[in-house]
């Protein structure tokens, strides 16, 4: 009979089951799978903040030797996102680009610079629209929609009030007022984002590595952008070296590694590169902040309003979700406070752009 030894956690060290992996450089990461018959992948990405696309020639890019395949959004017309609510974003961009760093195209080559040398090859015509590039120029009278279903560049708009805000600031001894600007804020992981899959093109399955913290999500919107059953396709996350919230999502790079594996019917890698991470990142929004607070002498807080704007970037795939998050906050000072009132908008918005930088053409 197994002996029973009583076990004591709570306070105690608890070692990390892949620490000697990752310290013995023995740990694979998505990006360490190569194998002789991998084709390399690359991404042709929007040089605008926003505009119609009228045409994406690629003629050149394929008859480039060494070139296998290539995808744009004609080859894809789901979309994806973490909400079914908000799932207007496409892998490649279709007919429109709505910020700068957006994949239009993506290449399979059988090695690097053949990827990278069709991509330089790929020639896309527009028409240039009007980019905004704060939450209040997206929202100023006659700004051009990003999304026809998002009229006034409105993702989200959350208004909620706990008893009588003006009663509660009546009651306090002082009240203070104030503004902040929170800048976005990108994750900088040590290890890149990157994905290989491989398709059978005889059993008709999907085998995909990413580099992701949620798998099974990753898993869901492979079936959903394939139009594949989801037990056709296969999801291994490996060794992940950081994520800090950016994985916890599915990003466009899996599904277009997939899209790219399906079409040449082979294998694909592909590693995106820092620069491509920091134009391209969903990291934290840029939030403009209102925050009014009424208080006894006491300390005890009476009154509090509160009013955000944050500037979601094109695709708000967690916007909806982070307004909610500031509701929570806002819920656990009226609890722990013992507040009596509290009020709270916040609203996230899609101006066309996630870079802080205008582009040239903006």
């Amino acid at each position: 009979m197994n002996e029973i030894v009583p076990s004591h956690n709570i306070g105690a060290y608890v070692p990390m089951v892949d620490g000697p992996e990752k310290v013995s450089g023995r740990a694979k990461y998505t990006a360490d799978f190569i194998t002789p018959d991998m084709l390399a992948g690359h991404i042709f990405r929007s040089p605008y903040s926003h505009a119609e696309i009228l045409e994406v020639d690629v003629s050149e890019a394929l008859a480039l030797p060494g070139v296998r395949a290539i995808v744009t959004g004609a080859d894809c017309d789901r979309g994806f996102g973490v909400l079914p609510i908000a799932r207007d974003e496409r892998p490649l961009a279709r007919d429109r680009v709505r910020y700068r760093g957006e994949p239009v195209a993506a290449v399979a080559a059988v090695d690097d610079a053949s990827a990278r040398e069709a991509i330089r090859r790929i020639k896309m015509k527009v028409r240039e629209l009007p980019a905004y590039y704060t939450a209040q120029a997206a929202l100023a009278p006659g700004a051009v929609a990003l999304h026809e279903k998002r009229p006034g560049n409105i993702e989200r708009d959350v208004l909620f009030e706990l008893g009588n805000i003006e009663s509660g600031f009546a009651e306090a001894d002082l009240v203070r007022e104030t503004t902040y600007n929170c800048p976005e804020v990108c994750q900088n992981q040590m290890e890149t984002h990157a994905a290989v899959a491989e398709w059978d093109a005889v059993r008709g399955r999907m085998m995909v590595h990413a580099s992701t913290q949620v798998p099974y999500y990753v898993h869901l919107m492979l079936s959903q952008i394939l139009d594949l059953e989801m037990s056709k396709i296969r999801v291994i996350k490996p060794f992940v070296g950081g994520g800090f919230g950016c994985r916890t999502e599915a990003l466009n790079v899996e599904l277009i590694t997939a899209l790219l594996a399906r079409k040449c019917g082979g294998k694909v890698r592909m590693v995106i590169n820092r620069e491509e991470t920091f134009i391209t990142h969903r990291g934290r929004p840029e939030t403009d902040i209102r925050l009014k607070i009424g208080m006894k002498n006491n300390g005890r807080i009476t009154a509090v309003e509160c009013e955000c704007y944050q500037r979601g970037g094109a695709h708000s795939g967690y916007g909806v979700v982070t307004i909610l998050y500031a509701g929570s906050m806002l819920y656990a000072i009226y609890d722990l406070h013992n507040v009596k009132y509290v009020g709270k908008r916040a609203l996230t918005n899609t101006p066309p752009s996630r870079n802080t930088t205008p582009s040239a053409s903006a």
